[in-house]
């Protein structure tokens, strides 16, 4: 991860030592990703869900069909019209019956065979319909009936009507038990391969009879039962066939297989199969214009994220902070957020002026005041809120003990977590930084954006509809980062420029800048707390090293020896100051402890208790409700 963030930013680069002022521009990529990983996830979870096998054990249906009659019709573009007529014996207690249409075909899955224009009548008479999808967009389903009502016991009538694209086939070797003895091989040819009673019936049917009317003369013909037996087909060699079977059991398929000496129309394909339907659609235009929309959103998102930006000023290095600035203001107004170690930064400072001491007891430390009644007007807002915070304001001598305890843990959490605001509202007060609110306005975009995804998914809106939106989000969540909602002013560009030149001058190797420390050792040790708001602490001390030939010398205001490369130390992976910033992270765990272990109450538990293989179309089914 190193070596990328080197690739990515010069700062980084062999023989430069500073913090990399590219780091937010990789922080955002990171978010970019994030937030590309989980609204891909959103969109992409839905569809896998619907790959999965959910086959259940079904239920023995209590209707019986007396009559299934069928007409199908193929006009010359590979068009099917047909009219189902189903008249079924009901007992009492049934609302009416469900359809439902498989759009897959499992020999070509670019295939889809979606029902249009249905019209559906009970008795001669209409009845309401309730349009499903089941398995994403996989089964089309019709739901006939009322549940308020029930229907009389005895016989119903229902008449389905319906028309199917694309039911020619271009190519008979597609099937899957087909040979090219049975069709001559000629790719020129087509057929029509269809379950002219759906292998979906959960009820009995005593008889069926079925008429189809092709566009051209049959010269091949297959007819079969899919419990093994044959069918009586009539017509053999003409346009015109009829199909007839009797005492079909449930979920028993009639499958007919015609081929004729034409070139099939051409039909539509998807590039996906129908397990992605639920996230792409059903249709390739609609995608494509999806997919532009979406690379148009994108670019509109990621223009309000770099117009979210501040043009960096330039950062001469300088030799000391600016004036009246203590460590979390200086790191705060560079990159508008609030050091990680503000806490230990401030009190490290007030150490340095002299307004506390510090001193390790056992596993913890004390803090204890020395401070004037005349110092408190010299202490910058953050220092202030510190002193204040922990109860050093009073008289001179003042303690706190940050010794692990669930009481100073309290206390430095409540002192912690108030620090950023009071650094915003120094920078705001100060006149450094105001609000721009056309940025929160991005903000809210953003999360409408997200929110339309989520709510789409809940509630089952086709991907393809919610690209778009996901990828706005992407494109414009740099306008989350720390930064965007606010700009510095004239002013705060100034501070910004001298604040991240002194950050240049203490995180820049030695080599890079020889600074000469005669005389000015003291420097070393009041930049101290500064270095650590800054993320640069072993740096300064190995800049310090270089430039003197000394180990770097621990600060008198610090009881504790630091020497460079020693476990802790500021070679050692971490600091000098792990030890001062793991006793205050210790009394905040502590304090965070009591808080997890008090909050977790009782609680209740819970509990809770639904085809055909091969070629062609004609798939679905259906039961009674």
């Amino acid at each position: 991860m190193w070596n990328i963030l080197a690739h990515r930013c010069k700062c980084l680069q062999p023989g430069v030592r500073t913090r990399c002022p590219s780091i937010p521009r990789m922080t955002r990529l990171v978010l970019r990703l994030v937030t590309a990983i989980i609204l891909v996830g959103l969109l992409v979870v839905p569809a896998l869900a619907t790959m999965v096998d959910d086959t259940t054990t079904g239920v023995a249906d209590p209707v019986t069909i007396t009559s299934y009659r069928a007409a199908y019709d193929v006009d010359e573009d590979g068009t099917l019209r047909a009219t189902e007529t189903i008249t079924a014996d009901f007992p009492w207690g049934r609302h009416g019956i469900f359809r439902y249409w498989d759009l897959a075909d499992r020999a070509d899955h670019t295939v889809r065979y979606r029902p249009k224009d249905v019209s559906i009548r009970l008795d001669g008479d209409s009845v309401p319909v309730e349009r499903l999808w089941e398995q994403g967009r996989r089964f089309r389903m019709a739901k006939i009936g009322s549940a308020s009502d029930y229907l009389s016991p005895g016989p119903h009538t229902y008449t389905i009507s319906y028309r199917i694209d694309g039911v020619l086939a271009p190519n008979p070797e597609r099937v899957a038990d087909a040979n090219a003895s049975w069709t001559g091989g000629d790719s020129d040819r087509s057929e029509f391969v269809w379950q002219v009673v759906a292998a979906g019936w959960s009820m009995p049917i005593r008889s069926a009879d079925i008429t189809i009317d092709l566009p051209e003369t049959t010269d091949r013909l297959e007819c079969s039962i899919g419990d093994g037996r044959s069918c009586t087909v009539a017509g053999a060699g003409t346009p015109s066939l009829r199909i007839t079977a009797a005492d079909l059991p449930p979920n028993t398929s009639v499958l007919v297989r015609a081929a004729m000496d034409s070139p099939a129309p051409e039909r539509a394909h998807v590039p996906w199969s129908i397990g992605w339907d639920r996230l792409f659609g059903t249709s390739l235009a609609p995608f494509v214009v999806a997919l532009l929309l979406a690379a148009v959103a994108f670019g509109i998102g990621y223009l309000l994220d770099r117009w979210s930006r501040e043009r960096r000023p330039g950062l001469p290095v300088l030799f000391e902070p600016p004036e009246g600035l203590g460590p979390v203001q200086a790191a705060y107004i560079v990159d508008e957020r609030v050091p990680r170690r503000a806490l230990t930064a401030t009190l490290l400072h007030l150490a340095e002026q002299g307004h506390v001491t510090l001193r390790e007891s056992g596993s913890g430390w004390n803090v204890k005041s020395t401070m004037t009644n005349e110092a408190w007007d010299t202490l910058d807002p953050v220092a202030r809120h510190v002193v204040s915070g922990l109860g050093l304001r009073g008289t001179n001598g003042s303690l706190f003990a940050a010794n692990g305890s669930a009481a100073s843990g309290k206390k430095l959490s409540q002192v912690k977590a108030a620090i950023p605001g009071v650094t915003k509202a120094w920078a705001e007060t100060t006149g450094a930084v105001v609000p721009a609110r056309r940025e929160w306005t991005w903000r809210v975009l953003f999360g409408l954006a997200v929110l339309v995804v989520f709510a789409g998914t809940v509630v089952g809106l086709t991907g393809l509809y919610l690209i778009p939106f996901a990828a706005f989000a992407v494109g414009v969540v740099g306008v989350l980062m720390p930064g965007a909602g606010t700009r510095r002013t004239a002013a705060g560009r100034e501070l910004w420029s001298r604040a991240g030149g002194f950050e240049r001058f203490l995180g820049t190797d030695a080599s890079q800048d020889r600074f000469d420390f005669s005389g000015r050792e003291q420097l070393y040790t009041a930049y101290i707390p500064y270095a650590v708001a800054f993320g640069v602490a072993d740096r300064w001390a190995r800049k310090y090293e270089v430039a003197t030939g000394q180990a770097a010398p621990s600060p008198l205001w610090y009881p504790v020896a630091v020497h460079t490369g020693a476990p802790g130390g500021f070679g050692g992976g971490g600091d000098a100051f792990d030890s001062f910033e793991r006793a205050v992270s210790s009394s905040i765990s502590a304090y965070s402890a009591t808080q997890a272990s008090s909050s977790s109450g009782g609680g209740g538990g819970g509990g809770g208790g639904g085809g055909f293989s091969g070629g062609g179309g004609g798939g679905g089914g259906g039961g009674s409700w």
